[in-house]
């Protein structure tokens, strides 16, 4: 259980943030800062308030929808990061928005970089078959307990330093169970380095009554969309993974 930052240390924290945090993510639709605190590491998420305050209403509160679904994985026992705080009106550098703050799960890797490093050196990850394990557990818990998640990548799975796996990203989390195409999606974000057991146990455990497709049918329209990213404006900000 980690040790909470106090209060006025996190005040004072948050209060000159571009100067003691580290901001390790900047999308023009959000931030993200990691910071310390009481010997502990923290991840901030914030949102800024572009447009109308009518397009806010539209669009609610990403930060507060966010922080109720880490709670939605936290009751549901999915391994994921833990929820601190949610903070309406919050400002860094003169910007307004809202902010979330998790515990950071360190030293950890996403499961994207830790396969790709292997795969650089011609290897396959020593513990391959144990991830694929764990990716297809935590998976069946998130639909057991009767949510999905829109992003299911690779990238969105952090291995600890023990070898356990984490789910990313719970703004992400839906209602109502696993849906086909967030199976789909991460069936062609694994294929890479699964094996064909591997695509056939995870398709039989997590989608038990349907049929598995000869061919991944959303493959071509997330390729198409990669590619839109790196020729288009900003492809800056994501030609680094290619």
């Amino acid at each position: 259980q980690p040790s909470p930052v106090s209060i006025a240390e996190l005040q004072q924290t948050l209060r000159d943030l571009p100067r003691l945090g580290t901001l390790v993510k900047d999308r023009p639709y959000r931030q993200v800062w990691r910071f310390e605190g009481a010997g502990k590491a923290y991840y901030l998420k914030f949102y800024a308030r572009p447009g109308s305050k009518l397009k806010r209403i539209i669009r609610g509160n990403p930060a507060m929808r966010e922080f109720v679904r880490m709670q939605w994985l936290q009751k549901a026992k999915v391994p994921s990061p833990r929820a601190v705080a949610v903070m309406t009106g919050f400002g860094i550098a003169g910007v307004k928005g809202d902010a979330v703050i998790s515990y950071a799960i360190e030293p950890a890797t996403s499961l994207d970089l830790y396969l790709n490093g292997f795969e650089l050196r011609g290897v396959r990850a020593p513990d391959h078959y144990q991830l694929a394990a764990r990716v297809r557990e935590l998976v069946k818990m998130l639909s057991v307990a009767g949510y999905g998640h829109d992003d299911l990548h690779l990238g969105n799975f952090l291995r600890d330093i023990h070898g356990e796996v984490h789910l990313l990203d719970a703004y992400a989390v839906t209602p109502g169970g696993l849906k086909m195409p967030q199976l789909l999606k991460l069936g062609h974000s694994v294929a890479r380095y699964a094996t064909r057991q591997d695509i056939k146990r995870g398709f039989a455990m997590l989608a038990p009554n349907a049929e598995m497709p000869r061919s991944n049918p959303l493959s071509q329209s997330i390729w198409k969309k990669f590619l839109r990213r790196i020729r288009g404006k900003g492809s800056d900000r994501h030609f680094g993974r290619v």
